[in-house]
């Protein structure tokens, strides 16, 4: 049998409305180590306690941003772990994007009673490639599953600013900004709000160590995931690379129609035409001037040292 480890942030949005639920179902089970997030500070601190105790099945319950921190630290090699454990992830947070494709779902009482029984069929484990993403040389590296640059960190905070405060979760919050912003675009006199979001951003990336391509963008998404919030699948190209990348041009042309063919299943060539980019990749590099998002956190970028994205480590994860 496994030795399960729970580490919960409460900070998370979600938790602080089922992380009593979830200390009490936990409780039942004497052999799991419980523990929850004080300060991130503390964060290596949890982690070791788990690796003393022997935990090779890591639950994490809480948002994008507290899967992103603990793989960081266990990839980086910041924790007592020698091997990173068996993870598992419990959405917490607002978002949950990373849940939502390689997450636990279903009821807490029957989460906890699978995986106190053997998790070990292939069925319950899947491999994923996790997102290296180095900002500077003298910085330990990133890791998480989703990045996005331009215009999508603008429209993160302005959807945080503006609908969060609603009590929708951030997926949605982000997608109602984007819906909302652009009916405005299209329908109403520009603001000054939505130009300091549309505009063109410093985004001049090469895959594969090619050319860099240096054209005007808009908005550019990395990730290793099959699909974005609400089943959306932007991706396209035949490259080998886990990094699947889309870089939507400055000024997006044809916009109402181009996003809704980027967002939903419809063949995308016909973007090709209009200066959308999407393939595969193993490496990317991309200079830019201004911050970018990796799994709901922003990121500082450094002038003169490009953001440099692989995806050379892979960790496995109990997913039903």
């Amino acid at each position: 049998m496994r030795k399960i480890g729970v580490i919960a942030n409460p900070q998370s949005w979600y938790n602080k409305y089922k992380l009593n639920a979830l200390s009490k179902i936990v409780r039942q089970y004497p052999d799991i180590l419980y523990q929850e997030i004080k300060e991130f500070d503390h964060l290596i601190t949890l982690l070791n306690n788990c690796a003393d105790h022997k935990v090779d099945l890591l639950v994490i319950s809480g948002g994008d941003g507290t899967v992103q921190a603990i793989l960081t630290l266990i990839l980086n090699g910041q924790t007592n772990y020698k091997t990173p454990p068996l993870l598992a992830i419990l959405p917490g947070g607002r978002t949950n994007l990373i849940a939502l494709e390689i997450g636990l779902k279903g009821r807490l009482e029957k989460i906890f009673r699978t995986l106190s029984s053997e998790v070990n069929g292939a069925k319950n484990i899947i491999t994923k490639p996790i997102l290296s993403v180095s900002v500077h040389p003298d910085h330990k590296p990133l890791f998480g599953l989703f990045l996005g640059m331009g215009a999508f960190t603008e429209l993160t905070l302005m959807g945080r600013n503006k609908f969060h405060r609603w009590g929708l979760a951030k997926s949605l919050a982000i997608l109602v900004t984007m819906i909302y912003f652009f009916i405005k675009l299209i329908f109403m006199p520009r603001s000054k709000s939505q130009d300091d979001v549309l505009r063109k951003y410093k985004i001049d990336f090469k895959a594969n160590n090619n050319e860099f391509n240096t054209n005007p963008k808009f908005i550019f998404f990395v990730t290793t995931l099959n699909q974005l919030v609400y089943k959306m699948n932007p991706f396209w190209g035949q490259e080998k690379g886990f990094l699947r990348y889309l870089s939507i041009p400055y000024p997006p042309l044809n916009l109402l129609n181009s996003l809704w063919v980027v967002l939903r299943k419809k063949d995308k060539t016909q973007l090709e035409q209009l200066g959308y980019i999407s393939n595969c990749a193993t490496i990317l590099e991309c200079e830019i001037d201004n911050d970018f998002i990796i799994d709901g956190e922003i990121i500082k970028s450094f002038p003169n040292y490009p953001v440099k994205i692989k995806a050379d480590h892979q960790l496995k994860f109990v997913c039903f």
